[in-house]
């Protein structure tokens, strides 16, 4: 599943903090708790790594891979939060 990076960037609404980097790909570390697939599990924290892109970066990737984009579209609601939140 892949959460749109601008949203992944900010950790609150209230009040407004951004504390993640919009792209770049450098490593990031959290430990996470719970499941996208269900988010009423509640399960141990574990570490986490993971490599924020852009939009730009990633179908940028795509393309230089030999993909052919035909149709880029973004949702704008999703069932989990998916942002980086510790425990």
């Amino acid at each position: 599943m892949d959460i749109h990076p601008a949203f992944q960037t900010v950790l609150s609404f209230e009040p407004f903090v951004a504390d993640w980097p919009y792209g770049g790909g450098e490593a990031q570390y959290v430990a996470l708790t719970g499941t996208y697939a269900d988010p009423s599990v509640a399960t141990a924290p574990r570490q986490t790594m993971q490599f924020p892109y852009s939009i730009g970066e990633i179908v940028t990737a795509a393309a230089s891979a030999g993909m052919v984009v035909e149709r880029l579209a973004e949702h704008t609601e999703t069932e989990s939060d998916g942002r980086h939140i510790p425990p």
